[in-house]
């Protein structure tokens, strides 16, 4: 299956995603990597930092990535002075790691226990030239579904070669909690990137992401809070938190307006749209925040926009937010009462779902 499979089929299901990559799983020795768009390279934080922009990217005879993470790492060790006596004596770098130590590949310029310290800067969310993958593909379907729920994500399946376990992959002497539970390990490519071919490429389509991660809450106890499952997790994701709590409350400051406007009135309308923006802001920022699309169904109801209003509802439902007492809440009256502040009459299916 391709990326013009995937666009044109709109008919996917959960199951043809897990199934497909369960296939193509077979065939192999795999690593995953779920990305939530397509992105112009499987890369580095520290190659985007460099490449990402095609008009102003680092282009010159003789630079190279290595260098820059050579002097980001010198820096580094001035903050953390030299570690204990045997502290990286455990380190594993793939299946050579006497090898690696005593005769480091030229093209590598890295020992160790740097090795060791970048681990850590990927794990606090430095800017370093490592890859995150994970062993298990459903935690990579979590990472391609959280975010960006407008665009496709995708699932990359890395072959393990022994060349590979040799030179690239990294595991770290003392894993954290997050790194456990995202059975991390991490690619350090020279150049910053990794070419795979299109075919170990499985997409997921954007109206699939939801269910996606619902499904994962549900059957496999895989989301934010189990995936991110420290204060460090917390943090990296602290300002993502922060936007999408904000753009609700900037919802929720419109929708107050709209509540108190008078019927029918220009301003009432567009209260209740400026709110639907916020709160959509907020889903693009964290989609597993169920309350937003509580708030957004009684938006799109008083916009008289039923399809829009069920989806939403329907989506607040699944994530357990029981509709009856929040609507009863803001209505104590029920239909009767939103009828009487708003002259509208709310359609029979949606009476259904809120316990009317």
């Amino acid at each position: 299956m391709n990326h013009k499979t995937n666009n044109a089929n709109p008919t996917l299901t959960i199951d043809d995603i897990i199934n497909e990559i369960k296939s193509k799983s077979e065939q192999g020795d795999y690593v995953y990597r779920g990305e939530p768009k397509k992105y112009p390279k499987i890369s580095s934080t520290l190659y985007r930092e460099y490449f990402n922009d095609e008009n102003t990217h680092i282009d010159f005879e003789g630079f190279d990535l290595r260098n820059v993470q050579r002097e980001m790492l010198n820096v580094a060790k001035k903050h953390i002075g030299e570690p204990p006596q045997g502290l990286f004596e455990n380190l594993v770098v793939g299946q050579s790691k006497k090898r690696f130590i005593e005769n480091p590949e030229p093209r590598s310029i890295i020992n160790s226990d740097e090795l060791e310290i970048l681990t850590e800067l990927q794990h606090y969310g430095g800017i370093t030239n490592l890859i995150d993958f994970t062993t298990d593909y459903l935690i990579a379907i979590f990472f391609a579904c959280a975010g960006k729920l407008t665009k496709d994500g995708r699932v990359i399946l890395l072959t393990r070669s022994e060349r590979m376990e040799d030179e690239m992959i990294i595991r770290p002497q003392n894993p954290r909690h997050r790194v456990i539970a995202q059975k991390s390990i991490f690619l350090y490519p020279p150049d910053g990137f990794i070419d795979v071919s299109e075919n170990d490429i499985v997409y997921i389509p954007s109206y699939l992401k939801q269910p996606m991660l619902k499904y994962l809450r549900k059957s496999h106890d895989i989301s934010s809070e189990t995936i991110y499952n420290d204060l460090h997790g917390f943090i990296i994701n602290q300002k993502v938190h922060y936007t999408a709590n904000k753009e609700f409350y900037f919802g929720f400051t419109f929708q107050y307006r709209g509540h108190n406007a008078k019927k029918n009135s220009p301003e009432r309308r567009e209260a209740y749209q400026e709110a639907i923006t916020h709160y959509s802001r907020s889903i693009e920022q964290d989609s597993e925040y169920s309350s937003v699309y509580y708030n957004l169904g009684v938006c799109w109801m008083h916009l008289e926009e039923w399809d829009n209003a069920w989806k939403d509802l329907q989506i607040a439902h699944d994530m357990g937010v029981h509709l009856p007492a929040a609507f009863h809440k803001d209505y104590p009256g029920g239909i009767d009462e939103f009828k009487e502040k708003t002259g509208i009459e709310i359609c029979y299916p949606l009476t259904v779902l809120l316990g009317c």
